[in-house]
């Protein structure tokens, strides 16, 4: 799994780049950086999604471009066309995996963790180096997921993008310890 931040003017480009390297065994998630919404984000990416392992947005920006408003009919609708996995950040209502499994999709959801809430700046970005990182790891998906979201929690617990993550061990330490809250939906 390889992380690629592509400049928008070569878009044109990349699913030929994610095809060879699909050839070559090489396995991709996606994170999408908020600045770049905007109406011709869709076009951009959806070629892409037959090479996404991990396609991980944040709730609202998957409703910006697909227009869809439905947590279920976006899920199918990036799942539809290629991705193996969706993985939807949706802040205080935790998070969403979900993927197909003999024609049905299955979706795991993630609570968040009690934390005294600070600054959010950064808590996507840590959730998804959290999921990431439990994954190469050798995780779950729900495992996977909690140590995304305890990442988060910690980022969301100090002031700027890092602050409250120490190293792997600590983080596994909130995973394993820290208060989990109820689901909110």
């Amino acid at each position: 799994m390889k992380n690629i931040l592509v400049p928008i003017e070569m878009h044109s480009a990349i699913e030929s780049v994610l095809q060879t390297a699909l050839l070559l065994g090489q396995r991709f998630d996606s994170y999408i950086e908020g600045m770049l919404l905007g109406p011709d984000l869709l076009d951009l990416i959806k070629p892409c999604l037959p090479y996404i392992d991990y396609f991980m947005p944040g709730l609202e920006e998957a409703e910006m471009m697909t227009g869809l408003t439905e947590r279920m009919e976006i899920i199918k609708y990036f799942l539809d066309n290629g991705a193996r996995h969706t993985v939807f950040k949706m802040g205080a209502r935790g998070s969403s995996i979900a993927w197909y499994a003999d024609g049905k999709i299955e979706e795991i959801r993630i609570p968040v963790f009690k934390t005294t809430l600070i600054d959010t700046t950064g808590c996507g970005d840590a959730y998804c180096a959290g999921f990431i990182t439990g994954l190469l790891n050798g995780f779950d998906l729900r495992k996977s997921g909690l140590l995304g979201a305890a990442a988060g929690s910690l980022v969301a617990s100090g002031l700027g993008s890092d602050a409250g993550i120490v190293d792997l061990k600590s983080t596994l330490a909130y995973m394993e310890s820290g208060e989990i809250l109820p689901l909110a939906d």
